[in-house]
C-alpha cells in the first residue's frame, strides 16, 4: 500500500485501520514489518509504533522484540522508555 499511495503516513493509517478490524491482518502486519526494516525509510519508527501493540495483543514476542530494539535506538526519549 506505501508503493500505490507513495504516502507512507497513510499508508500506516491505513493498515492500522485493516489491523483494528482484522488483528491478524497478514497483508497489513508484512507492510509494516517491510517499513520497519527499510533503514531509509522516513516513517520507520512510526510503522514500529503500530505495529507494536499488535504484536504484543497477538503475543508474538519474536516480533514485539524486534519492534522494541527498533524503537530503543531511536532519540526519542519516549520510546526509548516503551522500548
Amino acid at each position: 500500500m506505501k508503493d500505490k499511495l507513495n504516502e507512507p503516513e497513510r499508508a500506516i493509517a491505513a493498515h492500522e485501520a485493516a489491523l483494528d478490524d482484522e488483528p491478524e491482518h497478514a497483508g497489513s502486519l508484512a507492510a509494516l514489518d517491510a517499513m520497519m526494516a527499510d533503514e531509509s525509510a522516513q516513517f520507520r519508527l512510526d510503522a514500529a509504533r503500530a505495529a507494536a501493540p499488535r504484536y504484543e495483543r497477538l503475543q508474538r514476542y519474536d516480533k514485539l522484540l524486534a519492534v522494541r530494539e527498533l524503537l530503543a535506538k531511536t532519540d526519542d526519549e519516549h520510546d526509548r522508555l516503551q522500548a
